[in-house]
């Protein structure tokens, strides 16, 4: 038999536990929600040193980086792989 401390204990533990699995619920809820929402990722190309203007850009100073499509707004102005640095 348990006294009247021990049951309001284990109420609060129960109501605990509920409580968590709500939060992580809805946590997981929210992040799938908003990676729906930004949509897929596409590769493109970051420098990694500063280039001096008319200075060639080489493999050698980018870094292939994902960024969601929604970021690009759809512009073609970006560079995807290093076949494209070649003029």
């Amino acid at each position: 038999a348990m006294n009247p401390r021990q049951r309001r204990g284990l109420m609060l533990m129960l109501l605990a536990g509920i409580g968590a699995v709500a939060v992580a619920f809805v946590v997981i809820s929210y992040t799938g929600n908003l990676q729906a929402e930004l949509g897929e990722t596409t590769p493109v190309l970051r420098l990694t040193d500063d280039v001096n203007p008319h200075d060639e850009i080489t493999p050698d100073h980018v870094e292939v980086h994902e960024i969601h499509t929604s970021s690009t707004g759809g512009s073609d102005d970006f560079v995807r792989s290093e076949d494209e640095l070649v003029n």
